[in-house]
C-alpha cells in the first residue's frame, strides 16, 4: 500500500529526511499506529540484512523507509524515551504519532518525557481527522461526532501546558518551513515537539470537489533525476524509456509538494497550453 496522493505525511517525512541528513550518526525513528505507519512498510526499500551489529545505518530513499519501529498505539514516544534513557548516543532519537494517537495514547508519555528530561524529538502529524479507521472526527477536527462545530484542540498549547519547553508548529505542505522546525527541534537538548499540520487530502477533495488537475511536468525541463519519485506520491509517474516524470491527472490533488522538491522547477501549476 502507499500513502494517498497529496497526503500531508509525504511532506512531513520528506522534511524529516532532510533534517536528519544534517546530523551524523545512526538515527532511530519510532513509528506508531495510523496512516503514517506506512512510513515503515518498506515500499521501494533496499534489502535489509539481519546481523549482530549493535547498529546499522540505512539510507532513507523514500517515505516508506523512514520508520525503524512500529509496535502498538502510543508506543512510539515510549520506545524513544527508553532508547534515550539507556544512553543511546549514536544518533538522534525521534518518535512520530498522528493527532488522534496523540490524544488517545501519548499524553502520559509526553509528561514522562518532561519528567525524565528525555532527549528526544516527538513529531505530531496533525491531519485533523482519524483517517485510518474511516475519517472520523477527533478533538482536533473542529466538529463533533454529530458533525456540529466545536472548539478544536490546539496540540501546541496542550504540549506546552504539559511542560515541554521547545514546541514548534509548521505546515506539512511547506517543506522548507517543516524542515526548519524539525532541524531546530533536533538541535534542542531535552524533549522537543514539532506539530506538522496538513489536512487529509481525501477530506479536502470531498469538500472542495476539485476540478481538472492543474499540475503538470514540463518534459523539456525534466532531467529524469527522480527527486519527485522519491517523494513517494502515487500521482507521480515515471517513463523508464523516455526517462521523464509525469503526473497522473486522475489522482493528483495539486498539493504542490512535488513542485517544491523538483530541483530544476520542471513541475508546474496551471498555465498549460
Amino acid at each position: 500500500s502507499t500513502f494517498c496522493a497529496g497526503c500531508s505525511h509525504l511532506g512531513s517525512y520528506y522534511a524529516l529526511r532532510l533534517a536528519l541528513r544534517k546530523h551524523e550518526g545512526v538515527h532511530i525513528v519510532n513509528g506508531d499506529i495510523g496512516c503514517y505507519e506506512q512510513g515503515g512498510y518498506g515500499l521501494f526499500s533496499t534489502n535489509v540484512n539481519v546481523n549482530d551489529d549493535d547498529s546499522k545505518k540505512y539510507p532513507i530513499r523514500s517515505p516508506y523507509e523512514t520508520l525503524d519501529t512500529i509496535y502498538v498505539m502510543g508506543s512510539g514516544i515510549g520506545m524513544a524515551q527508553g532508547q534515550a534513557q539507556v544512553g543511546y548516543k549514536k544518533g538522534k532519537v525521534v518518535a512520530v504519532a498522528g493527532d488522534s494517537t496523540f490524544i488517545h495514547a501519548t499524553l502520559p508519555a509526553v509528561v514522562n518525557a518532561v519528567y525524565s528530561k528525555a532527549d528526544i524529538t516527538f513529531i505530531v502529524l496533525d491531519n485533523s481527522w482519524t483517517c485510518m479507521t474511516g475519517h472520523q472526527p477527533n478533538p482536533c477536527t473542529g466538529v463533533d461526532s454529530l458533525g456540529k462545530e466545536t472548539k478544536a484542540l490546539d496540540i501546541q498549547k496542550a504540549v506546552m501546558s504539559l511542560g515541554v519547553e521547545f514546541v514548534k508548529e509548521a505546515s506539512a505542505y511547506n517543506t522548507d518551513e517543516a524542515m526548519t522546525a524539525l532541524s531546530e527541534a533536533l538541535e534542542f537538548e531535552g524533549p522537543s515537539v514539532v506539530v506538522l499540520k496538513g489536512e487529509c487530502q481525501l477530506q479536502v477533495q470531498r469538500r472542495t470537489k476539485k476540478g481538472k488537475t492543474q499540475t503538470w511536468v514540463d518534459q523539456g525541463l525534466c532531467t529524469g533525476c527522480k527527486s519527485c519519485v522519491q517523494l513517494g506520491c502515487p500521482a507521480i509517474t515515471f517513463d523508464s524509456e523516455k526517462k521523464r516524470a509525469g503526473i497522473d491527472e486522475i489522482s493528483c490533488t495539486d498539493c504542490t509538494l512535488c513542485m517544491q522538491v523538483c530541483p530544476v522547477e520542471a513541475i508546474k501549476m496551471g498555465g498549460r497550453s
